[in-house]
């Protein structure tokens, strides 16, 4: 569904931080609705902290959905060439160690 109020406006605001070429790890929620509202003329790598690099859209159907990639929210996404997956302690790693350029924590 439509997104609104303030949800709506935290969803944008977090988008803004997108830079191109960064490497974006984004956590379960809003963050993950962020990738939403990536500016135009901006590439980022999306990294899902369940262990995958390279996060694509969204599927276009149920037919064309993988259950093996998914995104924090446990939602089905489809991978970018080139995208990678990893157990979710590496992705932590990744994350604390300062080897991904913006993390959008979430929550439940």
């Amino acid at each position: 569904g439509v997104v609104k109020g303030g949800r709506a406006r935290m969803i944008k605001r977090a988008a803004k931080e997108f830079r191109d070429g960064m490497y974006v790890n984004l956590g379960i929620g809003i963050p993950t609705m962020a990738s939403n509202f990536i500016p135009p003329g901006v590439h980022i790598e999306l990294q899902a902290e369940n262990g995958m690099m390279g996060l694509g859209p969204y599927p276009p159907t149920e037919a064309a959905a993988d259950a093996d990639f998914i995104n924090a929210g446990k939602e089905t996404v489809t991978p970018i060439d080139g995208a990678s997956t990893f157990s979710s302690s590496d992705s932590f790693s990744m994350i604390r160690g300062g080897h991904v350029d913006l993390t959008i924590l979430g929550a439940l």
